[in-house]
């Protein structure tokens, strides 16, 4: 199944047999910008935030974007980051990160998950 659900519903159960520990926020993992928003929907590779990982964000300045939806449906925020870095002289570097902050977990209505994207910013 090549949708976000299908892929998100594989990494859940990739998770479990690897005893990652999905009591943390989950999300996407996209190589950079022109992938982010070419198929928002379908991240590269799924990712955990277990703290206890082995794996951290570099430090530097970040370009943040929230939005509510359903898995995978992000709405314009893709080109709504890709504008505000451009009218403030920033080029996207690097991966972007979707995480979802609120999930079945804290809401009952999908449409109301929240999800932050994150993605590494330099000036121009």
């Amino acid at each position: 199944d090549e949708n976000f659900y299908g892929q998100f519903i594989k990494f859940r159960s990739m998770a479990d047999d690897l005893r990652i520990k999905l009591s943390f926020p989950v999300g996407g993992y996209h190589q950079n910008m022109d992938s982010f928003q070419n198929a928002p929907d379908l991240p590269d590779r799924f990712i955990s935030l277990d703290p206890t990982g082995n794996k951290r964000r570099e430090a530097g300045e970040y370009l943040t974007g929230y939005t509510k939806g359903y898995y995978g449906q992000l709405g314009e925020l893709p080109e709504r980051m890709c504008k505000y870095a451009k009218e403030h002289s920033l080029r996207c570097v690097g991966p972007v990160y979707s995480v979802y902050l609120q999930d079945e977990v804290c809401v009952s209505d999908p449409s109301q998950y929240m999800v932050q994207v994150t993605v590494a910013v330099v000036p121009v």
